[in-house]
């Protein structure tokens, strides 16, 4: 009887490790503001289906209408920087921190930098170094 306590609660600590993970993981992505952005601007690019219409003789064909599938287009957001700015590592995860500030100038800055520089980066940003 033991060793069946001791074994379910190895499996209920293997599924709420998982769980856990995969919460953290979807709050970091909802609170990207890439996600934020496509969110946004979704449904701006959003079109309501239209049925055909058949009139007498002749047949007016409809619109299949579309849908921005938003958590599509956060990966391929994702894959696009890593291919472009990054070597593409075959690696599932990409980390990226986008910081943004209304300055009034007409540019986007982007650092790529080793993750052990990080903090060296957050310190001259908070300085107003960069």
């Amino acid at each position: 009887m033991k060793r069946f306590f001791n074994v379910f609660g190895i499996v209920c600590l293997l599924w709420f490790s998982f769980f856990y993970s995969e919460r953290t993981a979807l709050v970091v992505s909802e609170t990207s503001s890439i996600m934020i952005q496509i969110k946004e601007y979704a449904d701006s690019y959003k079109n309501d289906p239209v049925d055909a219409l058949i009139d007498e003789d002749s047949i007016i064909p409809g619109i299949a209408g579309n849908v921005v599938d938003i958590n599509k287009s956060y990966k391929a957001i994702q894959n696009t920087l890593k291919g472009r700015l990054f070597a593409d590592d075959n690696q599932f995860e990409l980390s990226l921190g986008l910081f943004t500030e209304l300055d009034g100038e007409n540019a986007c800055h982007i650092y790529v930098l080793p993750e052990n520089e990080a903090g060296d980066f957050f310190d001259m940003r908070q300085a107003e170094t960069l």
